[in-house]
């Protein structure tokens, strides 16, 4: 299975300046009286969808769905993208997995590809060990994107510390985050902005 070795955040942080070029070159592009339908335009809206579904903004991939042009939109890639962006927005994984794995992706977007996978992946994990005390191993399969055999479940339980148990898996639950103490300067300037929130 390999698990991602990044956090969800590392990975949205990578493409924050990825993000603001890919906007501002549509916005250059959108100034012009008509869009070219080239390559360049194409792979632009596939990776503007791409990232902003890797950022979890499904409200702004659907914009770019509808923005983009239609000769644009009915290419194989595109349409690929579409695909994975309504089973995210519908959270069903398996759908998501399907579509991120039965569309031939252009090399340029391979990488994004693997990060939004990885992702879902992270998703499906934090949702099963904290959702859950058990789960069959089918529903496990499907939610993690595993292969449906004893051996794949056997090793992505492995890998994820989690245990396998008479056809069902048992999620470690995670450990509770550690909170920092605030400083007393802090507090002060927490209750002083609160205070100041409460008068207007």
């Amino acid at each position: 299975m390999m698990l991602p070795t990044e956090t969800a955040e590392e990975i949205r942080a990578k493409y924050t300046e990825m993000q603001i070029e890919l906007e501002n070159l549509e916005i250059e592009r959108g100034a012009a009286d008509e869009v070219p339908a080239d390559s360049v335009t194409s792979e632009l809206y596939l990776q503007l969808m791409a990232i902003y579904l890797i950022q979890n903004d499904l409200p702004n991939a659907k914009f770019v769905w509808k923005r983009a042009p239609d000769n644009i939109r009915k290419s194989a890639s595109l349409s690929g993208m579409h695909r994975v962006f309504l089973a995210l927005w519908s959270r069903d994984f398996p759908a998501t997995y399907t579509a991120l794995n039965g569309t031939n992706w252009t090399p340029s977007v391979q990488p994004l590809i693997a990060d939004l996978r990885s992702l879902t992946v992270l998703r499906a994990r934090s949702l099963l060990s904290n959702s859950y005390a058990d789960v069959s191993q089918e529903d496990f399969c499907l939610l993690m994107g595993v292969p449906m055999s004893t051996e794949g479940v056997a090793e992505a339980c492995a890998e994820l510390g989690w245990t396998l148990n008479g056809g069902r898996v048992i999620p470690a639950k995670p450990a509770p985050p550690t909170e920092q103490p605030l400083m007393s300067e802090a507090h002060l300037a927490k209750l002083a902005e609160f205070i100041s929130f409460l008068e207007c």
